[in-house]
Formats: C-alpha cells, sequence, structure tokens
C-alpha cells in the first residue's frame, strides 16, 4: 500500500489543479508544451445547472487559438461535428456512470483533438514498448 502511494505521488508531483474558469487556465497555462483536457457540458441532453449558458461557440475560438494540445470529449451530434470540423474527430462508445438511467447505459460520444490522435498512440506504443524493455534488459 505504502509503494502505491508513493507511486502516485511520483506521477502526480507535477499536476495543479486549479478551481478557475477554462479561459482563466488556458490564459494562465497555455504552453507549447501544455496539454488541456476539457470535458464541456454536452449540447444535448442538458444536466448540470447552468449549463445552458455555456457557450460552446466560445469554447471553440478559445482552443483554436492556443499553442498547447487539447483533447475534449463530447456528445456525438451533428452541431458538435460542424463546429469542430477539420480537426481530428474519434467516436466512440461509452458507458454511462454515475448519471446512468435505467435501461440507458451506452451512448455515443466523439473525442476530439488538435492533433493526430493515432499517431500519437502508435508513438505512446512504442515507447511503452521501448521502456519495458529497457526495464526488463531486453534488446
Amino acid at each position: 500500500r505504502l509503494e502505491r502511494i508513493k507511486e502516485l505521488h511520483r506521477r502526480l508531483d507535477m499536476v495543479i489543479i486549479e478551481n478557475l474558469s477554462y479561459e482563466k487556465v488556458i490564459e494562465k497555462y497555455d504552453t507549447k508544451s501544455n496539454f488541456f483536457y476539457c470535458d464541456p457540458p454536452y449540447m444535448l441532453g442538458y444536466t448540470y445547472e447552468n449549463s445552458k449558458q455555456f457557450s460552446h461557440e466560445a469554447l471553440r475560438d478559445i482552443l483554436k487559438s492556443i499553442k498547447g494540445r487539447f483533447i475534449l470529449s463530447y456528445d456525438d451530434n451533428p452541431e458538435v461535428l460542424k463546429l469542430y470540423k477539420g480537426y481530428d474527430i474519434k467516436h466512440v462508445t461509452r458507458t454511462k456512470g454515475i448519471n446512468r438511467k435505467e435501461g440507458k447505459s451506452e451512448f455515443n460520444e466523439v473525442i476530439i483533438a488538435n492533433f493526430d490522435l493515432i499517431e500519437t498512440e502508435k508513438d505512446t506504443a512504442k515507447r511503452t514498448i521501448k521502456t519495458t524493455r529497457e526495464i526488463r534488459g531486453i534488446t
């Protein structure tokens, strides 16, 4: 158990948690080397307080201008696809978590990025394999 805590500490050592609007977080931390994960309210099926006032266009406009990379998750609907046309978009099926209603355990979602998700996944897999081999002493 102590080893797990040490590992968690190591992994979270450089993580910063803020209680700010996304606009202020991006303004404060946007550099070429930073990565942003955004999880805005879905366009359809609003469930959070004030989500109807959320400006999806404003988020898109800010993300258009950032220096770093971003990934965001959204409900899979034509308005989202239109709003983020030209970005790397992957369609996924996801299982609902906390807000799950009876009979509806899966839904479609899109993952949107300002970089090639597949190439990044391949590069990450190659680095992981190389690192694993180095750890095990395999050449």
